[in-house]
């Protein structure tokens, strides 16, 4: 069995009383300083401060979940759905609480130091002389056959099942059932002095398997039936030094696991895959296991001489110590190398020296002193035996004589680690830096890097058939199709550190390595040697499983056999473990799976969850799942926690399982439900007040915006109408004033008798023009004054400028119209009809044009207002220039154009002819035209 000591340091109380296990796998202990809650991970007292006692010295997990707390001081508490039930000391027979025990028709009874009750659903009624038990102290209480037996110091008792009154009973009879005796191998009194026995009043513990653990406060025993024997087998179990103390209490859970409380902490004692040999002292260096033949084996150390399995010593032949390395031979005979120099044991038990090795007499003496130097040994296919010693390469044992390898070999001289016969007669040879040779048929062949060899100093070799398969302290290969090809596990595992290989009959793969021992399946293995090189499933065994120690990785050698029977041998640094492959112990208790609590902070989430699986605790795995979140299950491997962030509002269900050290799953899954709120922002009220609170600051941005270019367009308003009253002031000071002077003027000589008739008549029609432009100056004199907006009919003011400027010409004005007619605001009126004027004389002076005919299309969005003529078209070259020398007529009109943000373009009208056409958005020519927000506020 696997021994482990739990101390303090791992959280583990010390004075453990009394254990129980209630249904959901956990682990109670009793203690001085309380109740402790183990789950194979973490120590807790989840029930600290709210218990009626102090000292713990008795418990029970009742099926139902319950767990019942006896205290040292007397007195009981009952756990029950999150709940404590006090049953107070005068319920009771008095003194301290000693055990519960639940009999075969469901009554609950309670031992203590004064006498015995039992529980009828409301409380306790302590047991008299009517029932026919005296009172007194009760030294153990227990079920045979359905029977409630109880002995005490001086009588046993028995209440059979259906019975009301105690019976008295034989004490010895008792006691066998105590001691889980078969009925018809009784054990005497004489047997308990014996095997040293105490006293009834020592702790004992009956375990599934029927043996029998008893303890005196300072030494725990295990007593074994066989089956073909009347006296027990009696092992001494000796106790961690961590947590050696007076022993307090013993229990065996579901798992088959016996724990041990002592004074200083737990001692667990579980099923182990691998089993130790125990004739095989711990203080032991180097040991090494030697076939003797198909069913005898010899164990032995570099410090300790070699004995048999059941520690008896070897004595002869004697094989003495320091043994390096060994073989056997195709005949059965071994040999062995050590501090006796080399021996071959006959199959006739004889025992027989070989030849010294051809080197110097000193360096033979210290070959002889220890077992550093002997490195490998093998027998050949001729039943020649090679040899490899440290520092001086190979040798050869031929016709009784030692002598180096054949030269035409082309074997290095340097010294080979290994040396491996296999069953064809082949000779293996592993040397450092990547190397692997073959003798076969006289001829050797080199395996090197460049075959695929990666793993560094080959220390392990084995070979079974056609499958070689070569282990180093880099990684581990096999040959396939004439090369090497590394193995890797499911999780990129190398393999480094193998120090013994053999294939098994079974086809499984087992390596004895630094950090354990692994074995990969015959499928696994089967698959890969097929050419899929996939990574292999594999199987690791170490302290889990009852290893210890690290592993020799050159001597001494071989370290991992297979015997006849099947069992596979091993060696270490301090000991010698066996695993039958046929009957590796698996754990079938599936764990127990429950979320401990779920903690939020802020938008941080963390799940505390855990599983009650007690034999390998560290391997238990766990995959969790988040309905809501996840659809697929999350691998958390060991981890005990699962952490979300930022989650989602909605309602979540966390589920939890978990699976064994062996593959196991809980049968139900674990869940905690929760939900999560939304957060002020996510609320739907929050982004309605969000838009809302957009749409108010947008609308605040563009009044203001609005107000700003307000505000702006005042300002430039006041400063163009402060510039228009200065331009009407000089214009009516110096232009009219002067035209005025000269209509004065033009009057005079109109009514001057002395000019001939016919030239009054022209001064006369002067005077009427020049009256039409002081007419016309004092009107646009008082539009520069105006300071509101004016309105004004576009047709009308056109239809003037044709009649001007067409009278007296042989140039024809039409002028027509589209859409609904619209009023325009004065400014962008007088823009447009300058823009019309200027055309229409340049038709006249340029183009000579005897028609022009402008269209205005009032649009709902523009106004398009097109002049076309007839003429004999603009200059190319024009169209391309902003001014030419003294003339402005193109660019004012693109000027005007611009002032009302207008589109513009003057263009040949086919082959005779312009066209102009002016395209001004509707805001700002049409008077009285709002954007459609304006118009929604307006109405």
């Amino acid at each position: 069995m696997r021994q482990i000591a739990i101390t303090a340091r791992e959280g583990a109380p010390m004075g453990a009383y009394a254990f129980a296990q209630t249904p959901d796998g956990f682990l109670w202990i009793g203690t001085a300083t309380g109740l402790y809650r183990y789950d194979g991970a973490t120590f807790t007292q989840p029930w600290a401060g709210r218990l009626h006692g102090g000292a713990i010295v008795a418990l029970m997990a009742d099926s139902n979940g319950d767990l019942w707390v006896g205290y040292i001081f007397g007195g009981i508490d009952r756990l029950h759905d999150g709940r404590v039930i006090n049953y107070p000391v005068a319920q009771l027979p008095g003194g301290t609480t000693l055990d519960f025990l639940r009999a075969s028709d469901g009554t609950l009874w309670v031992s203590c130091f004064h006498g015995l009750a039992r529980f009828d659903g409301q409380r306790w009624i302590t047991v008299g002389t009517a029932m026919g038990y005296p009172g007194g102290e009760p030294l153990w209480m227990g079920l045979s056959q359905g029977n409630l037996l109880v002995l005490t110091a001086t009588a046993a008792f028995q209440l059979a099942r259906g019975a009301s009154v105690f019976a008295p009973m034989d004490r010895m009879s008792v006691r066998q059932a105590r001691w889980g005796s078969p009925p018809h191998r009784p054990w005497r009194q004489e047997d308990l002095e014996k095997f040293h026995e105490a006293s009834d009043a020592s702790l004992t513990l009956l375990d599934r398997r029927g043996r029998l653990w008893t303890s005196d406060n300072l030494r725990v025993r295990r007593f074994t039936w066989p089956a073909d024997g009347d006296q027990p087998v009696v092992e001494e179990v000796p106790l961690n030094d961590a947590v050696a103390a007076e022993v307090e209490s013993m229990f065996e859970d579901r798992e088959g696991n016996v724990w041990i409380g002592t004074g200083s902490g737990l001692e667990l004692f579980s099923p182990s895959k691998l089993h130790r040999l125990q004739a095989v002292p711990r203080n032991g260096r180097l040991p090494l296991v030697i076939p003797k033949d198909d069913s005898t084996l010899w164990i032995g150390s570099a410090n300790t001489t070699f004995t048999t399995l059941d520690g008896t010593p070897v004595s002869s032949p004697v094989l003495g110590e320091h043994i390096g390395t060994y073989t056997r031979a195709r005949d059965g005979s071994l040999w062995v190398a050590g501090s006796l120099g080399v021996l071959h044991y006959t199959r006739a038990g004889t025992v027989e020296k070989a030849p010294a090795l051809p080197i110097d007499p000193a360096s033979l003496r210290d070959l002889e002193s220890s077992s550093e130097h002997w490195q490998s040994m093998a027998e050949d296919g001729a039943g020649i035996i090679w040899l490899s010693v440290v520092g001086h390469g190979q040798f050869c044992l031929k016709n009784g004589a030692w002598s180096a390898p054949e030269p035409g070999l082309g074997l290095p001289t340097r010294t080979a680690i290994r040396l491996l016969a296999d069953d064809r007669g082949r000779l293996w040879l592993t040397y450092p830096d990547n190397r692997v040779a073959v003798v076969a048929d006289g001829h050797a062949h080199m395996y090197a890097s460049a075959d695929g060899l990666g793993i560094g100093n080959p220390t392990a070799i084995a070979v079974r058939g056609d499958h070689v398969w070569v282990g180093g302290d880099l990684g581990m290969a096999t040959l396939i199709n004439g090369r090497f090809v590394s193995l890797h596990g499911r999780s990129g595992e190398s393999f480094p550190g193998t120090a013994g290989i053999i294939e098994a009959a079974s086809g499984d793969v087992w390596t004895n390595a630094a950090h354990g021992v692994v074995r990969i399946p015959q499928q696994s293995a089967a698959r890969f040697l097929s050419g899929d090189t996939s990574p292999v499933d594999f199987e690791l065994f170490d302290w889990h499983d009852g290893l210890d120690g690290g592993v020799p990785m050159l001597r001494p050698s071989p370290n991992l056999l297979q015997m006849p029977d099947g069992r596979i041998w091993l060696s270490r640094m301090n000991g010698v473990w066996w695993v039958d492959p046929k009957n590796i112990f698996r754990n079938p208790v599936a764990p127990l799976v429950q979320v401990d609590r779920l903690v939020r902070d802020g938008d941080h989430f963390r799940v505390d969850y855990t599983a009650t699986s007690l034999i390998n605790p560290d391997r238990v795995r766990f995959r969790y799942r988040l309905d809501g979140m996840n659809e697929t299950w999350q691998e958390a491997g060991s981890r005990r926690q699962a952490y979300y962030t930022n989650l989602a509002p909605g309602g979540y269900t966390f589920k939890v399982m978990a699976a064994n050290e062996d593959g196991i799953w809980s049968p139900n899954t674990a869940s905690i439900s929760f939900s999560v709120p939304p957060a002020i922002y996510q609320t739907v009220w929050f982004r309605v007040t969000c838009v809302v609170a957009a749409v108010a600051i947008l609308w605040l941005v563009s009044r203001y915006r609005v107000e700003r270019v307000k505000a702006l367009l005042r300002q430039r308003m006041y400063a163009r109408h402060a510039e228009r009253e200065r331009i009407a002031r000089d214009l009516h000071d110096t232009l009219l004033q002067g035209i005025q002077a000269l209509l004065f003027r033009l009057r005079l000589w109109e009514s001057d008798p002395t000019i001939a008739p016919e030239r009054r008549s022209e001064i006369a029609a002067v005077a009427v023009q020049a009256n039409a432009i002081v007419l016309e100056g004092r009107d646009r004199l008082l539009s520069l004054r105006a300071t509101g907006p004016q309105h004004e009919d576009l047709l009308e003011s056109l239809t003037e400028v044709a009649s001007t400027e067409s009278a007296g010409k042989e140039t024809r004005v039409e002028i027509s119209m589209r859409g609904e007619q619209r009023l325009l605001l004065t400014e962008a009126s007088r823009q447009l009809v300058d823009i019309a004027r200027e055309a229409v004389r340049n038709a006249h002076q340029h183009a000579r044009a005897s028609l022009v005919a402008m269209t205005v299309d009032y649009r709902r969005s523009s106004l398009r207002l097109q002049i076309v003529d007839d003429g004999c078209g603009i200059d190319p070259t024009a169209l391309n220039v902003d001014t030419r020398p003294g003339h402005f007529g193109l660019v004012g009109m693109r000027e005007r154009a611009h002032q009302l943000r207008a589109r513009f373009r003057i263009e040949r009208n086919g082959a005779r002819g312009t066209s102009i056409i002016v395209v001004a958005p509707a805001r700002v020519v049409f008077a009285g035209h709002r954007r459609w927000f304006h118009r929604r506020r307006a109405g």
